[in-house]
């Protein structure tokens, strides 16, 4: 199935097509958004051509989001998340849908299909390098920034939150007081 642009011309056939198109918002099963997208048809050549293509396209705002309406996924003790490169973790484009693989392995090959990329809204917190990179203390110095995992709660190594809301880095600036940031 197709989707065009408002207005767009598509041709088929050797005939033009005037295509119309505009979007029902819903909510779907689960009270994520749905966006049903209606496409009218007419022929410019013949009026007696019509058609109604009615087609269904959940709107996710994170890999979870997705995970939770996927029903392999959503059963399985995994979830999704954004993975660094921009892709949800064990999702992949398989026919006209997804496919999860850690829960569907006989059916949803991770070495010939493509992977999912994470809605645009999501946005990937960044990792204790990223904050460090912008921190010039931090960026110039010999240790760099790393997330403490072991610890509960973890944070960052070397940078603080100051009480006005700034970042410091303690190993090179004796007067960096405040709160771990968190990672």
């Amino acid at each position: 199935m197709t989707f065009f642009k408002d207005s767009e011309v598509m041709i088929s056939g050797g005939n033009y097509y005037n295509v119309h198109s505009f979007d029902i918002q819903s909510r779907g099963p689960r009270g994520n958004p749905v966006s049903w997208t209606v496409l009218s048809l007419s022929s410019m050549k013949s009026a007696a051509f019509f058609a109604i293509i009615i087609g269904a396209s959940a709107t996710y705002y994170s890999c979870q989001d997705m995970c939770e309406s996927h029903e392999a996924c959503a059963a399985s003790k995994y979830g999704s998340y954004r993975k660094s490169n921009g892709v949800c973790f064990g999702f992949y484009h398989k026919d006209d849908g997804y496919c999860f693989q850690p829960a569907e392995q006989e059916s949803c090959d991770d070495i010939t299909l493509m992977p999912v990329y994470c809605p645009e809204h999501e946005v990937p917190e960044p990792t204790c390098q990223d904050v460090c990179n912008d921190l010039d203390q931090c960026r110039m110095s010999k240790w760099g920034s790393y997330c403490k995992t072991w610890q509960d709660p973890k944070v960052c190594f070397g940078i603080i939150k100051k009480a006005d809301g700034s970042l410091c880095f303690a190993p090179t600036d004796k007067h960096c007081e405040g709160e771990p940031y968190y990672c």
